[in-house]
């Protein structure tokens, strides 16, 4: 139908991935394996950073310009 959405790209990437966020420009995922965020390019599937994170977060959430991540006793924040 019209309102349907349209697959623009598909990847499989082995591991446990969260979406975190998504804009016209990036989407933001989370490897729950190897503790990383992934910045893509939402229209060409295009990685266009990696960033690793210091430790496991319990809670990770982007905020503004700025990952959130929270675990046990820590809470972090670093820009995108």
């Amino acid at each position: 139908g019209q309102n349907e959405p349209a697959i623009l790209w598909q990847e499989n990437y082995n591991v446990s991935m969260k979406l975190l966020a998504v804009d016209k420009q990036n989407t933001y995922l989370l490897d729950k394996d190897n503790n990383y965020v992934y910045q893509i390019n939402t229209r060409s599937s295009k990685e266009i950073k990696k960033t690793r994170l210091l430790w496991p977060g319990q809670s990770v959430e982007i905020g503004g310009h700025y990952f959130i991540v929270q675990s046990k006793n820590k809470l972090y924040v670093f820009p995108i």
